[in-house]
């Protein structure tokens, strides 16, 4: 997720109860309780894009871990390889469905939210230059398309060679725009899960 989401200003520390109200979306298209045990994030580097992200540990064990087992990605490093395809994929904000959770919310149930996974076609811009670390932009080619709620979500590519395909994580979305998508990579996420924690 992202601090912008969540209106947690830069440099800010998330509270703890953050980590028993964030209900994660399976690819079953349902919200779950898995469990979460950590939240790791940058107190320093504010001028860095990827101060915005959070980014959450999963707890060890919890019930319907052999279901949403599967829905859980490996990360790698950024490729360099040329892309066959890419996909944004997140959940677009509507007006009302989020107020309409936070109403029913229950801690102790999955909940129920009326949005659905979005998937929208996307192309990696090699050209595009910044003093950001991490920071990549993809182009997309719907201007009418909603763009708000994508932060948190997530671009992946399929690169390779017919018959020797492979789904590769690009990383993850922290802005979108009529015309833009600006992830952090995952070289920043691999830095960060190898134990190197964030300052």
């Amino acid at each position: 997720m992202t601090r912008h989401q969540l209106g947690i200003g830069a440099g800010e520390t998330p509270d703890k109860e953050i980590l028993e109200t964030v209900r994660i979306a399976t690819g079953a298209e349902r919200l779950t309780n898995i469990l979460l045990q950590n939240c790791v994030f940058e107190t320093g580097n504010h001028e860095e894009e990827y101060h915005d992200l959070l980014i959450f540990q999963a707890a060890d064990d919890w019930k319907t871990k052999g279901v949403d087992n599967a829905y859980f990605y490996p990360v790698g490093g950024f490729c360099r390889q040329s892309r066959q395809i890419s996909r944004l994929v997140g959940y677009p904000s509507l007006d009302g469905v989020i107020d309409e959770y936070h109403e029913n919310f229950c801690p102790e149930a999955a909940g129920e939210i009326n949005i659905k996974r979005s998937i929208m076609d996307c192309a990696f811009d090699p050209i595009f230059k910044t003093n950001a670390s991490h920071y990549r932009r993809y182009r997309h080619h719907h201007p009418n398309a909603v763009m708000d709620g994508y932060s948190g979500g997530a671009v992946f590519s399929i690169i390779g060679e017919l018959g020797d395909l492979e789904v590769v994580l690009d990383g993850i979305v922290v802005r979108a725009g009529p015309n833009d998508i600006y992830v952090i990579d995952t070289d920043y996420l691999v830095t960060v899960l190898s134990g190197h924690k964030a300052k």
